[in-house]
């Protein structure tokens, strides 16, 4: 790309130290998948044989719609398909640290290819905030609600990047934004509105490129002048073809599915929307908008815990918080204003896109369900509010500085309307000439502006705490090398089966990616409804079972092949065990098979 210059290469490294040395602590801790990581790594396992997914992860919204539902589309899968099989676990981890490092330094660049190197800066600085506003184990995170944060980040920028003309990004912003919003049903609302106001605001730019029709030459006159000075308009069909094709692509898998059952997931997600279960209101939906934008923002603060958001957004919010976010909005609506009236497209099409963004979360907060199950999910479904108040708080600050230097400009009468004052978009800057000390003093005045953000990356990456699941690790890598270990080489399929709690669920389906990545197939009832039928007892013989249970003294037959402790404080050690199959299924034993949409499997 012609607009990364080493000194945007170099901050927006800064601002992916975070991330960068995140996966590489991960990497050296052992990553482990387990739970709903398992599943995602044994799916993308799946990609590359008949049980290629082309649905999402399983949600929660399944507790409403009636039937098993997944989130949108299986890009994440597609993405983790080969990490998946080469290098896994380790592998999954640094793949998902590349994209996040990749939207970091793209949103970095669109930053000064918008407003200039204070702008590149200031994002930079935002997103090494931003970075430490989630839990460390997010920034490397394979788990759909986490695997979605940085591309968002990144859609906000493309979408900005369209308003103002850049027609070069159509493609970009079709492939990120499919991904972003099937990786998690939450990112749909904020992604559509973001991506709507960039191609409105591509059409308005392509409209005002349009040149001018010829004068009318009169009769016996002279022949009129040239029509127009301006330049032919850029074509923009051949990218907007293009952008449809790589959407055409991206969604094709999941309108297979949609034909292939009945109802399809994309007829289940629609239906689990419009269901008429009691909601958490506008009440949470304000609450959420105060918490990612006024004072102290989601994105300025260091979380307890990974969840906590859960709890904020049910709790009214101080005063301080609501004045604040009440000015911030104010005048981002006044910016959006001055941005119409004067032209500007850099300031309007920031300006809505952060309203957009505070719509939207209020609207996912105050239309989440009452239901127990499904209201813990804000817990994580409100982690991308921290790039909707980032985004409140770098437009205000933007357009603040581009108004204040309109006015400065003009009362000095140096400078004509707000809009000349803009960057140019579309194709590219516009080479000008400045003395040669006033160049050196800002090329000086750049590089000591990177150093510092690279000075901040580096201070917020050894400030990093340990990860919530990282204790997990080596215990999880343990178990799985000694229940392989045990198994031999003659065992072909085992049957996991385990306590009904988290922690036998983690430890259970970290094996079951373990196994199969190593070429054994596994059979598990209790996860086969968030993987495939092939998961299911059936009428598949089995030769092995190992069991996760707590405490106890295994029953006989039953050979105790790893101890460890469980994450309950205080509660009894998981204790693996091992036990004789059955090679065989007698016909009348074999237990009916069940679709991915029976109910009664939720």
């Amino acid at each position: 790309m012609r607009f990364v210059k080493p000194t945007t290469l170099a901050a927006g490294v800064g601002a992916s130290l975070p991330v960068i040395v995140s996966t590489v602590h991960a990497v050296d801790a052992g990553v482990q998948p387990a739970g709903d990581r398992a599943i995602i790594a044994l799916r993308a396992y799946e990609v590359f044989t008949a049980h290629t997914p082309l649905v999402g992860q399983y949600s929660a919204s399944s507790l409403v719609s009636g039937a098993i539902t997944h989130s949108p589309g299986p890009l994440l899968y597609w993405l983790l398909a080969i990490p998946a099989r080469v290098g896994a676990p380790a592998s999954l981890a640094i793949v998902m640290g590349a994209v996040n490092t990749l939207a970091t330094i793209a949103a970095v660049a669109l930053a000064r290819r918008r407003a200039g190197v204070p702008m590149m800066i200031a994002s930079a600085l935002a997103l090494i905030l931003l970075s430490r506003s989630w839990s460390p184990e997010t920034l490397y995170d394979i788990w759909n609600p986490s695997a979605g944060l940085y591309p968002f980040t990144l859609v906000l920028f493309l979408s900005w990047s369209l308003a103002c003309g850049e027609y070069r990004l159509l493609v970009l912003t079709a492939l990120v934004a499919s991904f972003v919003v099937q990786s998690e049903l939450t990112f749909l609302a904020p992604t559509a509105g973001a991506v709507a106001i960039g191609l409105f605001g591509l059409l308005v730019w392509r409209v005002r490129r349009r040149p001018p029709a010829p004068a009318a030459q009169e009769p016996g006159g002279p022949p009129s002048a040239e029509p127009s000075v301006r330049a032919r308009p850029p074509r923009i069909w051949p990218w907007a073809v293009a952008a449809l094709l790589v959407l055409a692509a991206c969604w094709t898998a999941p309108v297979i599915d949609e034909f292939q059952h009945s109802p399809g997931n994309l007829t289940l997600l629609a239906r689990a929307a419009e269901a008429h279960d009691p909601k958490q209101g506008a009440a949470v939906g304000w609450h959420a908008v105060v918490r990612a934008v006024g004072i102290v923002p989601w994105w300025l603060r260091v979380p307890a815990q990974p969840f906590e958001r859960f709890a904020e957004v049910l709790t009214p919010p101080g005063s301080v918080a609501v004045v604040s976010t009440v000015v911030l909005l104010a005048a981002l609506l006044l910016a959006l204003l001055a941005g119409l009236i004067a032209r500007a497209a850099d300031i309007a099409a920031g300006a809505a896109i952060g309203l957009s963004c505070c719509l939207a979360l209020g609207a996912v907060a105050a239309s989440t369900p009452l239901r127990p199950s499904i209201a813990s999910t804000l817990g994580y479904t409100m982690w991308w509010g921290s790039q909707a108040g980032m985004w409140v708080w770098l437009m205000v600050g933007f357009a603040a500085v581009r108004l204040a230097r309109a006015v400065i400009r003009g009362f000095a009468g140096r400078a004509g309307p707000l809009a000349a004052a803009a960057p140019p978009a579309g194709d590219g800057p516009v080479a000008t000439r400045t003395p040669a000390h006033r160049g050196r003093a800002g090329a000086l005045a750049s590089c000591a502006a990177v150093a510092v953000v690279l000075a901040a990356g580096a201070a917020a990456a050894g400030a990093q705490p340990a990860g919530q699941d990282e204790w997990s690790y080596r215990p999880i890598g343990t178990v799985d090398m000694r229940l392989y270990s045990a198994l031999g080489p003659s065992v072909r399929t085992v049957l996991l089966l385990g306590a009904p709690d988290t922690a036998a669920f983690d430890f259970r389906t970290a094996a079951a990616f373990s196994l199969r990545s190593r070429g054994i197939r596994v059979l598990d009832p209790a996860a086969a409804p968030r993987l495939n039928s092939t998961y299911e007892l059936g009428a598949a013989p089995y030769q092995a079972i190992a069991r996760y249970l707590h405490g106890g003294e295994p029953r006989p037959g039953r050979r105790p092949i790893a101890v460890v402790a469980a994450h309950m404080p205080g509660g009894p050690p998981l204790v693996v065990t091992l036990e004789q199959g059955r090679p065989t299924i007698p016909v009348r034993d074999r237990p009916r098979p069940h679709t991915r949409r029976n109910p009664a499997r939720r």
